[in-house]
């Protein structure tokens, strides 16, 4: 088993803490776009409409 260095949830907010661009150029913080939920020890990222 390998021991997470930080939890699974930090290291999916660093993920979508990077910018995304949109088709217009506009750039903005990947967190507006996805949502992340927990359920149990399941993790979903949910994409945001």
């Amino acid at each position: 088993m390998i021991k997470a260095k930080e939890p699974l949830e930090q290291t999916i907010k660093g993920l979508f803490q990077q910018s995304s661009t949109d088709r217009y150029g506009r750039t903005e913080p990947m967190t507006k776009k996805y949502k992340i939920t927990k359920e149990e020890h399941r993790v979903f990222v949910n994409r945001v409409n």
